[in-house]
C-alpha cells in the first residue's frame, strides 16, 4: 500500500509567510443562510472553513455584529476550534431588526484570515399584531372545556353531595388590552346567573329536573370587558341535596379553579362589580377536571341549524327482501314518505345516506345525491342540506331512489330534523315507478312498508356521522395607502390552515401549503416575507386566500382530524409593518376593516382534493383598482389556542415540473397521463373549452387491469385524490393547478377534457415537498444500486411536507416509527437540522399525559389510543435528538428535549416490574404479513425499551445528569437479562407465540446490543444460515431490514449482504425495480397498497454510505473504511459534516484499489484499509493505493 499526495497538496508548502489561505465562508444563523424571523434571544452562528493547505484548521475566531452601521457585539479573539453553534453573547437584540455579521479565523499557526463576507439575520417581532379573521356567517370553533375544573364552596364533599342552597363566586382578572372576541362558557349544577363587570351576561334554570348543567352557555362578553381590572360574578344554585359544581372558561383569559373566591352568605349590593372587595371570601374548592364524574364531558349545544346533525334514534330501512342488513342484491329500490307541515320552518335540514348511494327529492325537486359506486363508501358521508325552501304548508313528500351498487348490505338512513326519521312508516317498491312518483300527489298506497333493519349505530354501518359542510375558500383583502418613501416592509402571516398572500395582484413568495402543520392547540406558526419591492406609492391592497389543511379539515377520516378539538374554519392573523425612510412606521393588521368574498376554490381537502370553478373568479380582486364595495366585512373570530411562533424550518415549494412520457385512452373519453416517476404534488393543466365544462383529475400510483387509475382509501370517506376544474369558457387557454392539497401519484386519469383527446403538452406534474437541501451523493458501478438510491431519495422527498410522513397518497401522517428507522439514512442525503428540530417540538407538544410518545406526530390524541403504544415507534423521541447531537453536534436540541425525553421514559418504565415490555407494533410488514409478524410483542417492545433507555442515558451523561444515566443503565441491565432469559434459545431468539425462526429477532438482538458477548457469533451464524437457505433472501419487515445489511457486513458477511441487496426476485429491492418501481413500496409484494413508502426499504441507503463507500460521520470524527464487495468496480459518495463536505471515491481492478478521500477543513478522519493499516489525516485530498485483500 502507498499513500499518494496530489500535486495541489504538495504545492501548499509554498504559501507566503504571514498570510493564511484559511477563510470563513457559508455563514449561517440558526442553521439558515439569512433567516428573516429568528426567535432565539441569543442566536447561534456558524460558518465553514476553506483552505488549500493540507491539515489546515481554525485555532481562534472573532465575530463582529453590527446594526445600521453601529457595532453591537465584538466577541474579541476567542481561542477555539469550534465554528458552529456559537452563541451570540452581546446585549439584548431588538425585535424585528436586521443585524449584519462577519467573522475571521486564526489558522493552525495563529495567522488571522481576512474578514469573511457579510451575512445577516433578522429577529422575530415581539408580537404579531392583529385580530384573527375569517369568513362571516361561518360557525366559530366549538368551545373547548378541556383542562377546566369543577369548583364549589368548600363544604364537605360537594362532588358527592352538597346542601340545597345558593353560593356566590367571583374571579378578578387584569387585562392589558381588551380582546376582540372573548367567549364565556359556563355551567352550574343546578343553575346560575352570571355577570361580567356588573352586567348580566347569562343564566340557566336551577330546577334539578331540567339538568341544565348539561348545556353550558356560550356568550361573547368582549363588549363587557375593559382595560385593567375586571370581574366575573356567579350566583350558583344547587336545587336539591345532590352534587354541586361550577365549571367555566373565559377563553384565553381564565378558567374555573381554586383562584376563584366564594361565599355561602348572600353578599351586599354591588358584589358583581369589579371594584367589590372579595378578599374575605374563601378560595373555591376544586372538585374534578372537566370530563370527570359525576358530570362527564358536558358539551355546549350548537345553535339551531348549525353544528353536526344528530342521527341518534333513526333506523336503517330497506325494501323487504330477505336480510338486507347482511345481504341484498345489486339493484335500485324506491322510497317515499308523506308528511304534513303546519308551518314551514326557517331551517329544515335533511340528513341522509344510503348504502351504496341515492338521489332524493322533496315535493318533486331534487335536493341531494351521493355516488352509488361501492368503492367510494359514500354511505359513510350523509348529506346535510337545508330543504326549508322546498317545503310547503300542508302535505309534503320525500322521495328517494336508493341504489345498492353490488351484492352486500343495503340500507337507507335519514332524518328531516324536527319533522321525521326513516322508519317503518316509509313506503317502498322494487319496481321502477312511473313519471311523477317524486311529487306529493303521487299515490303510493300500493307500495310495501319499509323494513326496519337496525337503529343508527347498529347493523354493519356503525355510527355514521355527517361531515361539516365544506365551504368555499375565503378571499380577504385590505386596501391602504402609502404616502411616503418606503425603506422596508415585512408581512407576517399566520393561519389556521393555509394562506396564500398577494400584494397589488402579485404573489408574495413562492412557498405553498404554508404555514407549517403543527398541533394547533399548542403551537401555530407564522411566516414572514420581505415585501418592500411590492409596495408602491398611493393605493395598495393586501390579498389573502385561505385553505383548510389539517386545521379546517371537514372530510371524515380514521385519524379524526375533522373532529379534533382545535378543528375550525380557516382563519388569518396578519400584520404588514412598513418602515419609512424618515424613520416612521405603520402597521396594517387584520381586523374588521378587511373585506371578504367567496373564492373560486369551492372545495378543498388534503385527502379528497380540490374543486376550482373558474366561473367564480374575481379578476383583479387583490389590486387597488378593484371595486370591493359589495364585499362583506370579514368576521373577527376566536384565536386558536396555540402559541404563535415564527416558522423557521424550510418551506414547502414546487421543486420541479415533470413532463408526462405518455397519454393513453383506456376507455372512450378517459385519458391517463403517465409521469416518468412517482411524485408528491399535483397536476397543472392547460386547455380551453365551453363555459361550465368540468375536467376531473384522478391521481394514483398504479393502474387497474383495464388501464384506468387505481385510487381509493378505506381510511377516509368520499372522494379521494380527485381534483376538478370548471372552465370559465373564455376564448383563451386556461391554465390551472391546485393550491391547498397534494397527492402521491405517477398517473393522472382525466375525464371531461374538451375538444378531443389531449396531448402530453396539456398536463404537467408539479413536484411539491419541503425545500430540502441535498447534501449526499452516491454512485457505483452497479446500476441496480444506483437505481435503488434514486428510488430512496425520491421517496424521502415525496414524504417531507413540514413533517416526515409515511405516504403522500394515503395517510400524510407523521408516523414516528417510520421516521426513526430512516433518520440516519436521511441525514446522509439531506440537511435536516431545522426540520427535525421543528418535528421534535411537535413531539413535545403531542406527548400524552404520562409522557407517552404518540404513534403519529403532530397528534390530536388519536395516536395515544390503546392500539398504539410501541417502543419501536416511540424511539423517534430518543433516536432523533441523539442523532442530531451525534451528527450535527446540536447539544442545544438535546438539552431542550431532554426533560420531555426523561418524562417519557420514566412513565414508560413504570409499565413493567419484570424487565419485559410489550408493544402493539413490531416487525411490520415482513414478507407474507399484512401487518405485525406473529412473534411475542414483548420481544420488540423490550428490545426497543432497552435501546431507548440507553440512548437517554447517553444523553444524560452529555448533559451532566449522571444520576439519571446511572439509574437508566441499571434498568437497562435488568431488561437485557430478562430479554435473553425469556427469548434466547441456543443460537436463536424464539417466542412461544411463534416458534419459527425470525431473522429480525436475531438482528435487533445483535444491533441493539442485547445478545450476550459470548453468543454473538452463534446467533450471527444461525442468521447467515437462514438467509442462505432462503436462496440469499431476506425475510424481514421494517425493524429487521433497518439492520440487515449493515449488521451482516459488520460481522464479516459483507459478501452475503451484497448478494441479498443485489437480488432480483421476491422479496428484494430488485424485485421492486424490475416491476417498474420508481420509489420504495410499503410491502415487498406486488399488492403493496402504497408505492411511496420509505420505512421498509430505505435503510439500504445507510449501507451504501456506511459500508460500500465506507463513510461514517459524527460531530467530531470521520471514519473511512470502504468494503470492496461483490462485483463492484467503483463507488463514489459524499456527504456533509459539521465541518463541510467529505467525499470518497474508489475503484478497483485486478485485485488492487485506488482510494481518494477529501476531508473538509477542521475535520479529522481515520482511514482504515483492507490491510488493517489505519491513517489519521486532517483536511485535504489524499490518495491511497493497495491490495483489496
Amino acid at each position: 500500500m502507498k499513500l499518494v499526495l496530489t500535486a495541489a497538496l504538495v504545492l501548499t508548502t509554498m504559501i507566503v509567510p504571514n498570510h493564511t489561505d484559511l477563510r470563513a465562508t457559508d455563514l449561517e444563523t440558526e442553521h439558515a443562510p439569512a433567516p428573516i424571523a429568528v426567535a432565539a434571544a441569543n442566536p447561534r452562528l456558524g460558518w465553514l472553513l476553506r483552505a488549500e493547505r493540507r491539515g489546515q484548521k481554525q485555532t481562534a475566531y472573532q465575530v463582529e455584529i453590527t446594526q445600521g452601521g453601529r457595532r453591537v457585539w465584538d466577541s474579541g479573539a476567542v481561542t477555539s476550534e469550534s465554528h458552529y453553534d456559537i452563541r451570540y453573547a452581546g446585549p439584548p437584540l431588538r425585535p424585528a431588526t436586521r443585524y449584519t455579521w462577519r467573522v475571521k479565523a486564526a489558522d493552525m499557526n495563529g495567522t488571522w484570515s481576512d474578514w469573511s463576507g457579510k451575512s445577516w439575520f433578522e429577529t422575530a417581532p415581539a408580537t404579531v399584531r392583529g385580530a384573527w379573521i375569517g369568513a362571516p356567517g361561518t360557525p366559530d370553533a366549538p368551545p373547548d372545556l378541556t383542562g377546566t375544573k369543577w369548583i364549589w364552596y368548600p363544604e364537605g364533599d360537594p362532588l358527592r353531595s352538597a346542601p340545597a342552597g345558593t353560593r356566590y363566586f367571583r374571579k378578578s382578572i387584569d387585562l392589558t388590552e381588551v380582546p376582540s372576541t372573548a367567549r364565556l362558557i359556563l355551567t352550574v349544577d343546578d343553575g346560575f346567573t352570571a355577570w361580567v363587570n356588573g352586567v348580566e351576561v347569562g343564566a340557566r334554570d336551577a330546577d334539578p329536573r331540567l339538568e341544565s348543567w348539561r348545556r353550558p352557555i356560550v356568550v361573547d362578553v368582549a363588549g363587557k370587558l375593559r382595560q385593567g381590572r375586571n370581574s366575573i360574578a356567579v350566583k350558583a344554585i344547587n336545587g336539591g341535596q345532590s352534587p354541586a359544581g361550577v365549571l367555566g372558561r373565559l377563553e384565553g383569559i381564565a378558567d374555573t379553579d381554586a383562584s376563584w373566591r366564594t361565599t355561602d352568605a348572600e353578599p351586599p349590593a354591588g358584589w358583581t362589580s369589579a371594584t367589590f372587595d372579595d378578599s374575605s371570601w374563601a378560595a373555591a374548592k376544586e372538585l374534578t377536571t372537566w370530563g370527570g364524574d359525576p358530570w362527564g364531558r358536558v358539551v355546549p349545544e350548537p345553535a339551531r341549524g348549525t353544528g353536526t346533525p344528530d342521527l341518534n334514534g333513526t333506523d336503517w330501512i330497506w325494501y323487504p327482501e330477505g336480510d338486507p342488513a347482511a345481504h341484498a342484491p345489486a339493484a335500485t329500490r324506491y322510497f317515499r314518505r308523506t308528511f304534513d307541515v303546519a308551518a314551514v320552518p326557517e331551517v329544515a335540514r335533511l340528513v341522509m345516506t344510503a348504502d351504496d348511494g341515492f338521489t332524493a327529492w322533496i315535493n318533486g325537486v331534487e335536493v341531494g345525491a351521493t355516488n352509488p359506486d361501492p368503492t367510494q363508501d359514500s354511505w359513510r358521508r350523509p348529506i346535510v342540506v337545508d330543504v326549508a325552501g322546498k317545503l310547503r304548508q300542508g302535505g309534503n313528500t320525500i322521495a328517494v331512489k336508493a341504489i345498492n351498487g353490488r351484492p352486500g348490505p343495503a340500507g337507507l338512513l335519514g332524518r328531516l330534523e324536527g319533522l321525521l326519521d326513516t322508519d317503518a312508516s316509509w313506503r317502498t317498491t322494487d319496481a321502477e315507478p312511473p313519471a311523477g312518483w317524486t311529487a306529493a300527489t303521487f299515490d303510493d298506497s300500493s307500495w310495501a312498508a319499509a323494513k326496519e333493519l337496525a337503529a343508527w349505530g347498529g347493523g354493519p354501518w356503525g355510527r355514521v356521522v355527517p361531515e361539516r359542510e365544506t365551504l368555499p375558500e375565503p378571499l380577504l383583502r385590505r386596501a391602504f395607502r402609502v404616502g411616503r418613501t418606503v425603506a422596508q416592509a415585512r408581512l407576517h402571516a399566520a393561519a389556521g390552515g393555509y394562506v396564500e398572500l398577494s400584494l397589488n395582484g402579485r404573489r408574495v413568495g413562492d412557498q405553498v401549503l404554508q404555514p407549517g402543520f403543527t398541533r394547533y392547540d399548542a403551537r401555530l406558526q407564522y411566516v414572514t416575507y420581505d415585501v418592500t419591492k411590492l409596495l408602491r406609492e398611493g393605493g395598495n391592497v393586501i390579498g389573502a386566500r385561505l385553505g383548510r389543511g389539517f386545521y379546517g379539515m371537514t372530510q371524515r377520516n380514521v385519524w379524526d382530524w375533522d373532529g379534533t378539538a382545535w378543528n375550525g374554519e380557516p382563519r388569518l392573523k396578519a400584520n404588514l409593518v412598513v418602515t419609512y425612510t424618515d424613520g416612521g412606521t405603520e402597521s396594517i393588521a387584520t381586523d374588521g376593516q378587511w373585506r371578504y368574498a367567496q373564492g373560486p376554490v369551492r372545495y378543498d381537502s388534503l385527502y379528497g382534493g380540490e374543486t376550482y370553478d373558474a366561473r367564480e373568479e374575481r379578476r383583479g380582486w387583490d389590486t387597488p383598482s378593484f371595486d370591493a364595495s359589495a364585499w362583506a366585512a370579514a368576521k373577527v373570530v376566536p384565536a386558536p389556542k396555540g402559541e404563535l411562533v415564527p416558522q423557521e424550518q424550510e418551506p414547502i415549494k414546487v421543486t420541479d415540473t415533470v413532463r408526462p412520457e405518455s397519454v393513453t385512452e383506456p376507455k372512450p373519453g378517459t385519458y391517463v397521463f403517465k409521469l416518468p416517476r412517482n411524485i408528491a404534488g399535483w397536476a397543472r393543466i392547460r386547455t380551453r373549452g365551453p363555459k361550465g365544462t368540468t375536467i376531473r383529475l384522478k391521481y394514483g400510483e398504479r393502474l387497474n387491469a383495464d388501464g384506468t387509475v387505481s385510487a381509493g382509501s378505506e381510511h377516509v370517506t368520499g372522494r379521494f385524490q380527485i381534483d376538478e376544474y370548471v372552465l370559465a369558457g373564455e376564448d383563451r387557454t386556461e391554465t390551472w393547478e391546485p393550491r391547498y392539497t397534494y397527492h402521491g401519484f405517477q398517473y393522472v386519469e382525466v375525464t371531461g377534457w374538451p375538444g378531443g383527446a389531449p396531448t402530453a403538452d396539456g398536463l404537467d406534474g408539479r413536484e411539491v415537498h419541503s425545500d430540502l437541501r441535498s447534501v449526499g451523493t452516491f454512485r457505483s458501478s452497479n446500476p441496480l444500486f444506483n437505481r435503488i438510491n434514486a428510488m430512496t431519495r425520491q421517496t424521502v422527498l415525496n414524504n417531507w411536507h413540514g413533517i416526515p410522513t409515511d405516504t403522500p397518497m394515503y395517510e400524510k401522517n407523521g408516523w414516528t416509527g417510520d421516521a426513526q428507522l430512516m433518520a440516519a439514512m436521511e441525514t446522509s442525503e439531506f440537511d435536516l437540522r431545522r426540520l427535525f428540530t421543528k418535528w421534535m417540538t411537535d413531539h413535545r407538544d403531542s406527548l400524552g399525559p404520562d409522557g407517552i410518545v404518540p404513534a403519529i406526530v403532530p397528534d390530536n390524541g388519536w395516536g395515544l389510543g390503546p392500539g398504539w403504544p410501541s417502543p419501536p415507534w416511540q424511539a423517534s423521541f430518543t433516536v432523533i435528538p441523539w442523532l442530531m447531537y451525534q451528527r450535527y453536534g446540536d447539544r442545544d436540541l438535546l438539552a431542550e428535549n431532554y426533560p420531555a425525553m426523561r418524562r417519557y421514559l420514566d412513565g414508560w418504565l413504570k409499565r413493567s416490574t419484570t424487565g419485559l415490555y410489550s408493544s402493539t407494533l413490531n416487525d411490520y410488514l415482513a414478507p407474507g404479513y399484512g401487518g405485525n409478524s406473529p412473534e411475542d410483542m414483548r420481544l420488540a417492545g423490550t428490545a426497543y425499551t432497552y435501546s431507548n433507555t440507553l440512548t437517554v442515558a447517553d444523553a444524560a451523561e452529555v448533559l451532566g445528569q449522571g444520576a439519571d444515566a446511572a439509574r437508566y443503565r441499571e434498568a437497562a441491565a435488568k431488561m437485557k437479562d430478562a430479554f435473553n432469559k425469556e427469548f434466547l434459545r441456543g443460537d436463536a431468539y424464539v417466542t412461544n407465540s411463534d416458534p419459527d425462526y425470525r431473522q429480525t429477532s436475531a438482528l435487533i438482538g445483535l444491533a441493539l446490543g442485547l445478545a450476550p458477548a459470548g453468543q454473538e457469533k452463534a446467533i450471527t451464524d444461525r442468521l447467515v444460515r437462514d438467509i442462505e437457505e432462503r436462496g440469499d433472501h431476506l425475510n424481514t419487515g421494517a425493524l429487521g431490514t433497518k439492520y440487515l445489511l449493515t449488521e451482516l457486513t459488520e460481522r464479516g458477511h459483507g459478501e452475503l449482504a451484497y448478494r441479498v441487496a443485489n437480488q432480483r426476485t421476491y422479496p428484494s429491492w430488485g424485485y421492486w425495480a424490475d416491476n417498474g418501481a420508481t420509489t420504495l413500496w410499503e410491502r415487498w409484494d406486488l399488492d403493496a397498497r402504497s408505492r411511496d413508502h420509505v420505512f421498509l426499504g430505505g435503510a439500504i441507503g445507510e449501507w451504501f454510505f456506511q459500508d460500500l463507500a465506507g463513510l461514517r460521520v459524527t460531530r467530531d470524527r470521520i471514519r473511512v473504511a470502504p468494503r470492496f464487495l461483490g462485483d463492484l468496480k467503483y463507488v463514489e459518495a459524499s456527504t456533509q459534516t459539521v465541518d463541510g463536505r467529505v467525499s470518497v471515491r474508489w475503484k478497483r481492478d485486478n485485485g488492487r484499489f485506488t482510494l481518494h478521500v477529501t476531508v473538509p477543513v477542521g475535520a479529522l478522519a481515520t482511514v482504515e484499509l483492507p490491510s488493517g493499516v489505519r491513517h489519521e489525516i486532517g483536511s485535504g485530498t489524499y490518495t491511497f493505493e493497495g491490495k483489496t485483500s
